[in-house]
């Protein structure tokens, strides 16, 4: 098939998407928060199922097509993908009015991190818009770290409104598409592949639409390595302590961006990174330790010190049974398994200017860092997506937008539907890590 007609075809399939995020919203009928009921919760999923098969169909089009045009059509779909999320009111989650309330507080010039939403010194800062429909207010200090805190201070300073905390994380993704662009370019692959990410359905709502932080993730992931592809270590180190200050799991990424072999990366990378990390925790470290907010908490109500939101430990419990501390076990394992990952990942022969290489490297982390957490919200999987645009496994495409299902399994109890996702992804990914090794041993023999 030409380039022309699978630009042609392509097209076709992201209006049909464009076109069922018109009836998704639909759906809505002034929930509180969320959809209105479970029957039509299941039908959103269920056209979000349609556009996500739109999507794959796009996405296998549009993988080795280059040129202007490729890029034009990619841009103008990923867009008007955003426009009727952007639009409706955020009713998948309420996780952005506590960015928005957190910035208010900020702005108020006291930490973020000093008091629950409802306690008596805020309450001069309460209202019905933002306040009345953040989650947790009587109990969870905020769990955001430095990083957020900083670009919800900022948007707040200009609006204290959802629009203008969700034109921000457009503002994150348009940011990190641009990098992504700049990313392939440099590795010689084909700009189409970045409609992997720019038009998964899934985070065209979760990010422009729920107004998701995560966005912001993929936007400093996609400036940290497109830094380390620069051979500018410091400002990687940099980039990188911005999307760990954002979200604390993309800390598994450094040992991609971190090559001890070149000169530069050698000295700079590390204290870039940790001086980072220190200078924004500073800012608010007038609490102490409580500047980690509800990370413990979180950990708890997700159950993964329990093991009880871990889907290959509930597989486990059904099996053979385990004991009230497998959850916290399966943690520490998985810390040593990803530092050997990570040890194997620093000391490997790719070249650390190597786009392509990198990306790999960066997905295989990121693989295993979400394979030992096994989020159960459809956000956390973008940078999943967007680290596929350098290194295409079919199985964390498909994973990308199976992720939906978290809305099936929202209370962690509709075990099925997680055995029948992970189930099919173990497979995929055994198969794209067989072919990897194949095509790997067979560059080692030409060479």
């Amino acid at each position: 098939m030409t380039a022309g007609r699978r630009l042609a075809f392509a097209a076709m399939l992201g209006a049909v998407a464009i076109v069922i995020m018109a009836a998704q919203a639909g759906l809505w009928f002034g929930g509180e928060g969320v959809v209105d009921g479970h029957t039509l919760l299941l039908r959103f999923v269920a056209l979000w199922a349609v556009a996500g098969a739109c999507y794959l169909g796009a996405v296998a089009l549009l993988m080795e097509v280059e040129g202007h045009g490729a890029v034009m059509l990619v841009l103008a779909v990923a867009a008007a993908l955003r426009v009727v999320p952007f639009a409706m009111p955020p009713f998948l989650s309420t996780d952005v009015y506590r960015y928005v309330w957190d910035g208010r507080v900020q702005n108020a010039g006291i930490n973020p991190y000093r008091y629950i939403p409802d306690a008596p010194e805020l309450s001069s800062l309460r209202d019905e818009a933002i306040f009345e429909r953040m989650n947790r207010p009587d109990y969870a200090p905020t769990i955001y770290p430095p990083a957020a805190q900083m670009v919800f201070a900022a948007v707040a300073r200009v609006s204290e409104t959802v629009r203008a905390m969700k034109v921000a994380v457009i503002l994150a993704e348009v940011v990190g598409i641009a990098a992504m662009l700049a990313l392939l370019r440099r590795a010689g692959l084909p700009a189409g592949r970045v409609a992997i990410y720019a038009w998964n359905p899934v985070f065209a709502w979760e990010y422009a639409g729920n107004g998701h932080v995560d966005a912001l993730v993929v936007a400093f992931v996609g400036l940290a390595l497109l830094a380390a592809v620069g051979r500018r270590a410091a400002l990687a180190g940099v980039a990188l302590a911005a999307a760990v200050l954002t979200k604390f799991v993309p800390v598994v990424l450094a040992p991609a961006l971190w090559r001890p072999r070149e000169r530069g990366s050698r000295w700079r990378f590390p204290p870039a990174a940790v001086i980072a990390v220190g200078a924004a925790y500073a800012c608010y470290a007038s609490v102490g330790v409580r500047v980690l907010g509800f990370l413990g908490g979180y950990s708890g109500e997700e159950g993964l010190t329990s093991g009880r939101g871990i889907y290959p430990l509930q597989w486990l419990r059904l099996a053979i049974g385990l004991p009230g501390w497998a959850g916290v076990a399966w943690l520490a394992c998985a810390a040593i398994v990803l530092a050997a990952l990570g040890l194997f990942v620093v000391t490997g022969r790719r070249a650390g200017t190597d786009a392509a290489g990198l990306g790999r490297d960066a997905l295989l982390l990121a693989i295993a860092a979400t394979v030992a957490i096994s989020p159960h919200y459809a956000w956390y999987y973008g940078w999943l997506a967007y680290l596929c645009c350098l290194a295409p496994w079919p199985s964390v495409i498909f994973l990308s937008v199976a992720c939906l299902g978290c809305y099936i399994d929202a209370d962690h109890t509709n075990f099925g539907w997680a055995t029948a996702v992970t189930g099919a992804f173990a497979v995929l990914a055994v198969r794209d890590l067989w072919r990897g090794a194949r095509s790997g041993a067979a560059l080692a023999r030409s060479t």
